[in-house]
């Protein structure tokens, strides 16, 4: 028997709506229990029920209609959507999977009130139940409301939604997402190194990870900070507590140190039960695509060779990319792609760049040896790669490339040294000359 909470408010109600609004969770002649479910669900309650009338759900959402009226022709009623049991007073009770009771509570509010405020999807959580009614209002087919909750999410897209965004894109590509896919990959390829130091990156799936480093242009963040915040990503999905706080420093501030540092203590056993296979489910998801290549030759000594992240074969092929890069600029010693695109202030001139080529020449090792890795082995391939590198590094530490990388020098210290050479020429070809032609020739270059 439904509960008797006011005299006479059929009479006292002065519209449609006002009269919907009562019967809103009212048991007064209610013949549905809904219970939405959704183990998934992270920001409160995973199961709920709710009382509804199926009058209501029906002359809102075709699929419901379809539920208790089948029809020939008539919508598909989708799999997370299903009739439990029928009392004996005739209340049928409906299950609702894959739908969180927020969401489910949103999209009956719609139903009844006709409630929908764009202002109520401004934080992370709101952005999370919005996308989620998005996904109700698809499923059950209610137009209107897809439309709402469509135009809510293009117009409150921010820095701070876009990893929602991203996740929430690709797990409903089947609905069609590719226009909020591309919105997203834009305001993603604006953000660069913020990008991966913000706080929402550990709430990404792997496949959002993912999807951010395939798309990503090169040179457009530095590659040391994507690696520390990738291995933050990685210990955070292992364990919430893990490098949560280091000296005061939190997230993104942590050093890369640090971190490679518990990841080599996990694969030691040294922190709680967790072992190299706990660690690597998450990094092997990301690991392939950080761009290692992409780091000055210094940043991956120093950071990479002795970290063990990568296995053996990876490690000469990034140290082969990586020397090669070198050879053909030696900035890339000290710069990353990064740092050689946002402060190019380092240039070559016509006298300095032969000097360079020939300081930072490397004997490149043998190709069919580098291909092999049984033979890269034998023959220390990987070995000689690093100890050429830290030779280098020697070398410019001893101050034998200080003269190669300097500003261009102004036009009247070329013409000075063109000057100084073209003296030196004349006194060893024409010594014969008098002091006034040697005069004149000087006087003409000048």
């Amino acid at each position: 028997m439904g509960e008797y909470r006011s005299k006479d408010w059929q009479g006292a109600a002065t519209s449609v709506r006002d009269r919907m609004d009562f019967l809103y969770n009212n048991t007064d002649m209610a013949d549905l229990h809904i219970l939405a479910s959704d183990e998934q669900w992270w920001w409160g309650q995973t199961v709920k029920d709710f009382t509804a009338h199926r009058l209501v759900l029906c002359a809102a959402s075709p699929v419901f209609h379809q539920l208790f009226y089948p029809a020939e022709g008539g919508p598909e009623v989708p799999s997370c959507l299903s009739v439990a049991q029928t009392s004996d007073s005739g209340v049928i009770k409906v299950e609702v999977d894959g739908v969180p009771p927020i969401a489910m509570e949103a999209f009956l509010e719609y139903c009844y009130k006709d409630r929908f405020e764009k202002s109520d999807f401004e934080n992370g959580y709101s952005r999370n139940l919005l996308w989620r009614l998005w996904q109700a209002a698809k499923i059950f087919k209610v137009k209107h409301l897809f439309q709402l909750c469509s135009e809510a999410l293009e117009g409150t897209l921010c820095d701070e939604t876009v990893f929602w965004d991203l996740n929430y894109s690709l797990v409903y590509q089947e609905y069609g997402t590719e226009k909020m896919k591309k919105r997203v990959a834009s305001r993603i390829e604006s953000l660069e190194n913020s990008l991966y130091e913000h706080p929402n990156l550990i709430w990404l799936e792997s496949n959002a990870i993912r999807e951010i480093l395939k798309s990503r242009v090169e040179g457009n963040s530095e590659p040391v900070i994507i690696l520390n915040n990738i291995i933050r990503w990685s210990l955070y999905k292992l364990d919430q507590n893990l490098c949560d706080d280091v000296d005061g420093k939190k997230d993104a501030d942590i050093p890369l140190e640090h971190r490679i540092r518990v990841v080599q203590q996990i694969k030691e056993k040294q922190i709680k039960e967790y072992s190299r296979d706990d660690i690597y489910k998450y990094l092997d998801q990301v690991l392939d695509l950080v761009p290692f290549e992409e780091m000055s030759q210094k940043d991956f000594l120093h950071h990479v060779i002795d970290s063990d992240l990568l296995d053996q074969d990876q490690l000469v092929a990034v140290c082969r990319k990586l020397m090669q890069k070198v050879v053909e600029n030696p900035e890339r010693l000290h710069k990353s792609v990064y740092a050689m695109r946002t402060n190019p202030a380092t240039t070559y001139s016509p006298f300095t760049k032969p000097l360079a080529n020939a300081a930072f020449h490397i004997t490149k090792p043998n190709l069919d040896v580098a291909h092999s890795p049984q033979a890269a082995e034998k023959h220390g391939c990987a070995n000689q790669i690093t100890e050429s590198s830290q030779e280098i590094l020697d070398h410019r530490d001893d101050g034998d490339l200080k003269g190669q990388l300097r500003p261009r020098p102004s036009i009247k210290t070329s013409l000075e040294q063109a000057r100084l050479r073209r003296t030196q020429e004349t006194r060893k070809i024409e010594p014969e000359q008098t002091s006034e032609t040697a005069r004149s020739s000087l006087l003409l270059v000048e």
